[in-house]
């Protein structure tokens, strides 16, 4: 549920019975946002940071219960029933044949089935935009080309089906949960509703129900590039567009101590201080690198406006509320340098969340060194 001015405040949430209570100390909660591929690698590079930082044992055993959203869900999935970030690590750094590892085709299903699929989809609005141009004749212009093609494109470029075939053989593969209530930890998964634009929280309450892969698929079904994936008598899609961070499920579900970990930030482009590199060479702005550049940074630059909203609205709720933040530094360009699907960089996206969080490890969970409030 978003945490600004509404008509009506939302439900309350019905939170997991099972969830693993913590009478001697503050629950904690791990919530992890989205990001893509790019975010995958730099949540596990964090988290594997944490991991060496707290003491030794079961990584999910330092936290009460977890959320995620969009990428952050996938995350979150597989660290609530038991995975260490360390292992995680390593798989995906070095490539392994591995249940922890991930391929483009494990995402976007084969290569030479995604050619054909795409073309299909597409060549019926294609011809339908140029033909209304054809009729227009001088009249015609880009933008009713675009309205055009509009008015017959699919719901998407790509299904979350491949994804949610490779979370649940890997689950399989590694003795895993598949259910809500059956796995060791507490999850909670945040989707939207394409048609009312409501925020759902799987794992919670009648959505408890909902297998935990198809969740996790829903969750990342990014609109336009992926199509809403149906559960029940609803189209899903990707939980980021709810815009504010599940920080408040957690909350509600009775964590007093945040560990969030934000994989999109908005670059800071001050040329006196970052090269933004161009393709010619040299450093420019973003303008210079052409729409999907300003895209990318107006999506970011919307999720932190977000942010400080949200937090006051929660904080308000649940005094004594802590949130440890943990996120790129907005002029480091390593998050900033490549598509937010893209598999090639993991080795450097991997090492680079490592050292973000070896730089915030000592104020999050457990060390008590954290002071209510947020903590950037």
């Amino acid at each position: 549920m978003p945490l600004g001015c509404q008509a009506k405040r939302p439900p309350m949430i019905a939170c997991q019975h099972a969830a693993v209570e913590a009478p001697d100390r503050e629950r904690r909660a791990l919530v992890l946002a989205g990001g893509g591929i790019i975010g995958v690698l730099y949540e596990i590079g964090v988290l594997a940071a944490l991991e060496e930082a707290f003491p030794p044992g079961p990584f999910n055993q330092h936290f009460d219960l977890f959320a995620g959203t969009s990428a952050g869900a996938v995350t979150a999935a597989f660290v609530a029933n038991g995975a260490q970030p360390s292992e995680m690590f390593r798989a995906l750094r070095d490539d392994l044949d591995s249940p922890f590892n991930f391929r483009p085709e494990d995402v976007f299903g084969a290569p030479a089935g995604n050619v054909i699929q795409l073309f299909t989809q597409f060549v019926r609005p294609l011809l339908g935009a140029v033909g209304g141009a054809i009729r227009r004749g001088s009249r015609a212009t880009l933008a009713s080309m675009l309205a055009d093609f509009q008015a017959h494109h699919p719901p998407g470029f790509y299904s979350t089906e491949p994804l949610e075939r490779a979370l649940c053989a890997r689950f399989t593969a590694l003795g895993y949960a598949h259910h809500f209530p059956a796995l060791p930890r507490a999850l909670y998964v945040t989707g939207v509703d394409i048609d009312t634009a409501e925020r759902l929280v799987f794992g919670a309450g009648e959505l408890a129900q909902v297998h935990v892969c198809r969740a996790v698929a829903a969750s990342c079904a990014i609109p336009i590039l992926f199509q809403p994936i149906r559960i029940g008598e609803r189209d899903v899609v990707d939980g980021a567009v709810a815009g504010a961070p599940p920080i408040d499920v957690a909350a509600e579900c009775g964590a007093r101590h945040v560990v969030y970990v934000n994989p999109l930030v908005p670059i800071r482009n001050d040329r006196g201080r970052v090269c933004f590199p161009l393709g010619e060479g040299g450093c420019g702005r973003l303008r210079d690198r052409g729409i999907g550049w300003i895209a990318d940074q107006t999506f970011r630059t919307f999720l932190a406006a977000q942010l400080p909203a949200a937090l006051v609205a929660v904080q308000a709720r649940y005094p004594g509320l802590v949130v440890q933040s943990i996120e790129p530094c907005p002029d480091e360009l390593p998050m900033f340098l490549h598509h937010a699907m893209s598999f090639d960089a993991r080795r450097e996206l991997l090492d680079y969340g490592y050292a973000c969080g070896q730089r915030m490890a000592p104020a999050a969970p457990p060390s008590p060194a954290a002071q209510p409030g947020f903590l950037p």
